[in-house]
């Protein structure tokens, strides 16, 4: 069984951080070493995400990938704000998770699952701690 952070962690995060290593990269002109010290991840991982290995493809809507620019843009400019950019990736991989551009893959990795009848990440990201 995947569970929604299984899931999160293994497919939705690699992906965001792709396609916020491709920005860095491709958009804004970083080279790999300085897109890798600023998510965090090692120069081989930032290489292997450009060449496409071992990440799943999600595709984000407009207004998703609107805001991944936004993100990646604040965090090349303001390193200091890395806590509050921290929430917003964390914001945008509950709305992948919600909006279920994440259910094909999710159902690829576990084959007893129904996506015509899951509604788990959403039914566990509407959940308010107490």
């Amino acid at each position: 069984m995947i569970v929604p952070h299984d899931l999160a962690s293994k497919v939705v995060m690699p992906a965001i951080r792709c396609k916020m290593a491709e920005l860095m990269i491709n958009k804004f002109g970083l080279s790999q070493s300085q897109a890798a010290d600023s998510l965090g991840v090692t120069q081989a991982s930032i290489s292997n995400y450009i060449r496409g290995v071992r990440i799943p493809s999600i595709t984000l809507s407009s207004d998703l990938e609107e805001e991944l620019e936004f993100l990646v843009r604040d965090l090349i400019k303001d390193s200091n704000k890395k806590q509050e950019i921290m929430i917003r990736i964390s914001e945008l991989c509950n709305s992948i998770l919600t909006s279920r551009l994440a259910c094909d893959i999710h159902a690829k990795m576990d084959n007893d699952l129904d996506i015509d009848t899951c509604n788990a990440c959403s039914d566990l990201l509407s959940i308010r701690s107490p």
